[in-house]
């Protein structure tokens, strides 16, 4: 039970912080896009987990396990470096958005710093297509973490419930947005859950 819920957290985390952070800019999310979003990043997920039931077949069993496990992990010393960098332009003053308009970055690259570029408009509403952009970007980590914890045995109802789960966080996250302190904790922890996750992998791998 606790590992399903350790997953379906670090897989919902970043749309939840994402939703802090539009509600905070004043960027409105209705339940169409957010919708798009949950739903691109489950099926990302499932498909992930699908693929490393396929794998399973061709890899032996501890092969897969340890590759999942160093993928959490990689993913999760990522996370934790992107929402320090983050962190630290916000104490400098600056958004993600000025910080890094370097001649040629990828929209992927800017939408990890800084969420709310996705609002291309500016419309301060997150529109069906704009949706799209920012479930993209997020979904990268959906696949990996999917990969990386498909060999569990709560993967699969955790792949059921992403999409529910999703919109739910998406929905809490508009709604407590402005408590910043809030927006900083959701940032971190999902890099430190991941971590935990690849952790607790190369443990069980090593019982067998």
């Amino acid at each position: 039970m606790l590992e399903l819920l350790l997953i379906l957290f670090a897989v919902t985390a970043d749309s939840f912080a994402a939703a802090l952070s539009y509600r905070a800019a004043g960027i409105r999310i209705p339940s169409t896009s957010a919708v798009i979003v949950s739903l691109m990043g489950a099926v990302f997920f499932g498909g992930a987990v699908a693929l490393s039931h396929v794998a399973r077949t061709a890899l032996p069993e501890g092969v897969l396990g340890g590759i999942g496990a160093a993928l959490l992990i990689a993913l999760g010393a990522h996370t934790l470096f992107i929402s320090a960098v983050k962190t630290l332009l916000r104490k400098n003053g600056g958004g993600a958005r000025l910080g890094f308009e370097v001649s040629g970055i990828s929209i992927a690259t800017l939408v990890c710093l800084d969420e709310t570029v996705c609002d291309l408009d500016g419309s301060k509403t997150l529109s069906g297509k704009e949706a799209f952009l920012l479930a993209a970007a997020l979904s990268l980590d959906s696949a990996v973490t999917g990969f990386g914890v498909g060999n569990t045995a709560v993967a699969p109802v955790a792949a059921a419930l992403s999409f529910p789960i999703g919109v739910g966080v998406i929905l809490l996250g508009c709604f407590l947005g402005a408590r910043l302190p809030l927006r900083r904790f959701a940032e971190h922890l999902p890099g430190v859950i991941l971590i935990v996750l690849g952790v607790l992998a190369v443990r069980n791998k090593m019982h067998y």
